[in-house]
């Protein structure tokens, strides 16, 4: 089982305390075959895979980056690097970055793009 995102109705949303730990509201396991898009976290300079957790980024013939981001790889950045910002490429180059993506499963949103295109084609 895999953790994905869903979204609270906004009234709810609203009533919900913006401090608390949402984390069990937010969150549905499903099997990641059954995900359309899939947001990974990948280290490409300090590679960490496991059978639960495969490097879904790296796996180019399922999974499209659709877009990333640098994320800040903390332990493996010096400390005081990671936690103050001067300007200079000397003091940034201390600190590591991985890939934050979304990813999208090539085969399951291209049949839907098909499905609903034959929808709105009128092909019913």
């Amino acid at each position: 089982m895999y953790v994905v995102f869903s979204f609270l109705p906004s009234t709810m949303a609203r009533i919900l305390d913006p401090y608390a730990n949402l984390t069990l509201l937010f969150c549905v396991q499903v099997p990641v075959e059954e995900c359309d898009y899939l947001i990974d976290l990948d280290f490409p300079l300090h590679p960490i895979t496991s059978t639960l957790e495969p490097r879904y980024a790296t796996m180019t013939d399922t999974w499209e980056r659709v877009s990333c981001y640098p994320f800040l790889d903390a332990r493996h950045s010096f400390l005081l690097t990671r936690t103050f910002w001067l300007p200079g490429k000397r003091w940034q180059s201390h600190n590591e970055f991985g890939d934050f993506c979304l990813l999208k499963n090539r085969k399951r949103v291209e049949e839907k793009e098909i499905e609903v295109a034959r929808r709105v084609g009128g092909l019913d």
